[in-house]
């Protein structure tokens, strides 16, 4: 099977089907380069970047095709609502579950404690979805915090960023952090190979003391795998930086305080009622009649176009999103 994309009948080289791969591209003046192909061009949006984040800019207008989005968490409404945005209503989202939200939902157990599946702070720095969430909700409604958290170590509270608070380590502890601290500092200058794992990143960054007491057991539960099995080229902008003469003054008490908390969540966002799992519900809830909860899809077939649903009942759809794979089964 060669998949069609819309707006265009230029077929899309199939996988395998010894078609050159696509070279990378650059955007210059909104404009896809023409080494793309047709098909290409055609059909993928422009990305443009502002200092409110990434706004995708659509070259040709939407056809009137029935859309078929399967999965009601944050990207499958994401989808759909910006397809109702760009005035394209043909479309249904499919939701297995009784309600939208996906992973990203909440939900309200016997005792009325309402507890979040997934993240449970809102942060970001993308305009787009501030400005969502400036739509979704009134004044008061979604409240703003400081962050305030700490790591237990051994007997005590530890405020985070862990590294920058060695002082409150026990004394034994302190200095084996900062001994193998200030040596990783003296070897900064030789640059940590770009393919180094997060393991080595850390160790080179930090020295042995602070990965073995915090940085390797805390990384291996949130992760679910070891620093060693981890690229550090996404992680290493996750973990606060340290200043050797500021740990230093801490620890005679003449360091200044902090001007503001590190990380991108030291501020954060929750709403008044619902958990974080309200935003998903009212994004879904201005999609009218586009969303479908209950509705388990069972299959995809591309030849015939259609999506069947556990029910048995067979939808009909011009594209479907995420992309048919060629197995014809959902992902």
């Amino acid at each position: 099977m060669v998949p069609v994309l819309p707006h265009s009948r230029e077929p899309v080289p199939a996988r395998g089907s010894g078609a050159p791969p696509l070279a990378p591209c650059t955007v210059r003046r909104g404009r896809p380069c023409s080494s793309r192909p047709a098909w290409w061009r055609a059909t993928t949006p422009v990305v443009c970047r502002s200092k409110e984040g990434f706004t995708p800019h659509i070259p040709h207008p939407l056809r009137s095709d029935r859309v078929v989005i399967l999965g009601a968490g944050p990207c499958g409404l994401a989808c759909a609502d910006e397809l109702k945005r760009l005035g394209h209503r043909d479309f249904t989202l499919l939701e297995a579950a009784p309600v939208a939200g996906g992973l990203a939902a909440s939900v309200v157990d016997a005792a009325g404690f309402t507890w979040d599946l997934g993240g449970h702070v809102v942060f970001s720095h993308f305009g787009e979805f501030d400005r969502l969430l400036a739509e979704l909700f009134a004044p008061g409604e979604l409240l703003h915090h400081d962050r305030s958290s700490f790591v237990r170590f051994r007997d005590r509270w530890v405020p985070y960023p862990f590294q920058q608070h060695l002082h409150h380590l026990p004394a034994e502890d302190a200095e084996a952090c900062v001994h193998d601290l200030l040596l990783a500092c003296q070897r900064r200058e030789q640059d940590l190979p770009a393919e180094a794992d997060f393991a080595t990143w850390l160790h080179g960054m930090y020295g042995s003391g602070l990965v073995d007491w915090f940085f390797g057991p805390y990384n291996s539960k949130f992760w679910a795998m070891t620093p060693e099995q981890m690229a550090s080229s996404w992680v290493a902008e996750r973990v606060a930086p340290v200043d050797a003469g500021e740990i230093m003054a801490a620890f005679s008490g003449t360091a200044a305080s902090p001007a503001r908390r590190w990380g991108p969540n030291a501020t954060f966002a929750f709403p008044a009622r619902g958990g974080t799992g309200e935003i998903w519900r009212r994004l879904a809830a201005r999609l009218d009649g586009d969303l479908r909860t209950g509705a388990r899809v069972v299959a995809v077939d591309p030849a015939t176009r259609t999506v069947a649903l556990a029910d048995g009942q067979r939808i009909g759809y011009h594209t479907w999103w995420p992309p048919a794979r060629s197995t014809g089964s959902p992902p």
